[in-house]
């Protein structure tokens, strides 16, 4: 276990732009921050870095632009959006 461990964290210093998990470094490293007092400096970093990590790799839904007619969604929540009418509507993708 330690060895993939090793090798994962190895990958990611040597390829630091890529966006990889296959040798579940991720995973490690969630372990590994479990495990870490909350309200250390170096628990503190870490956390901040895996939320900076997390925020910067997973997609997100387009801005809305909003009009003071449109402040609020519907019901089923479209509308929200004068670009894309049906951006965040129940059934709808992104």
């Amino acid at each position: 276990m330690l060895k993939i461990i090793q090798d994962a964290f190895l990958d990611i210093v040597m390829n630091p732009t890529a966006v990889d998990d296959r040798k579940g470094a991720f995973n490690a490293g969630l372990g590994i921050l479990a495990r870490l007092d909350p309200k250390s400096d170096l628990g503190k970093t870490l956390n901040n870095g895996l939320i900076n990590l997390l925020y910067n790799t997973v997609p997100h839904p387009p801005a809305s632009f909003l009009g003071p007619g449109n402040t609020f969604r519907h019901a089923d929540g479209g509308g929200n959006n004068f670009q894309d009418p049906d951006l965040g509507r129940a059934g709808k993708p992104y």
